[in-house]
């Protein structure tokens, strides 16, 4: 009964340490599609932007992520209701430079052709961000707001991911406990 009890404990320790560290290993990234929602003004007059970022990420050696490119295509609407849709590419998806995010302070600012762009992670599935600023190649002045939701789409897995972790190794101390008594 004691030699059950031993390996009951020593199961549960296990269980409690890889769970607790695969949530301190998981880090929000932002690379990939986002919906996005904002307000503000461009040249003083008040307009509202919708549509889709897909952004390109590479993680670096030292666990900052680094935004290569956004794709953009999205519709612009002022506050007369006149609509323009809009697509563009800033940076180079296989590029080193770009937005800087810092896990550890949830963003990042990065300043492009006169326009600042400052990111905020709210979650996993969220993200603020701000354009300020006067954009050196055309003049337009920038004072923006946005919201962005990942856009998770459906991919038949009902929300399951079936992985391996080398914490889970940890599971298997109890079994080795039982065989070397």
């Amino acid at each position: 009964m004691q030699k059950h009890r031993l390996f009951f404990l020593a199961f549960c320790a296990a269980l409690l340490l890889s769970v607790a560290a695969l949530g301190a290993a998981e880090i929000t990234r932002i690379g990939g599609r986002w919906n996005f929602n904002g307000t503000g003004s461009i040249n003083g007059i008040s307009v509202t932007d919708t549509g889709i970022v897909e952004i390109t990420t590479h993680v670096r050696p030292d666990n900052l992520e680094v935004a290569t490119s956004f794709y953009v295509q999205g519709y612009l609407r002022n506050e007369s209701g006149a609509e323009e849709s809009y697509s563009y590419r800033y940076g180079d998806p296989n590029g080193s430079d770009g937005l800087l995010v810092n896990p550890e302070i949830g963003g990042g600012t990065h300043t492009y052709d006169g326009v600042t762009l400052t990111l905020t992670i709210v979650n996993e599935d969220k993200i603020r961000f701000s354009q300020v600023g006067r954009q050196s190649s055309t003049g337009y002045r920038y004072d923006m707001i946005y919201e962005a939701t990942r856009d998770t789409g459906d991919d038949g897995s009902g929300g399951c991911s079936v992985g391996f972790a080398p914490s889970m190794l940890l599971l298997a101390l109890p079994l080795l406990y039982l065989v070397h008594r």
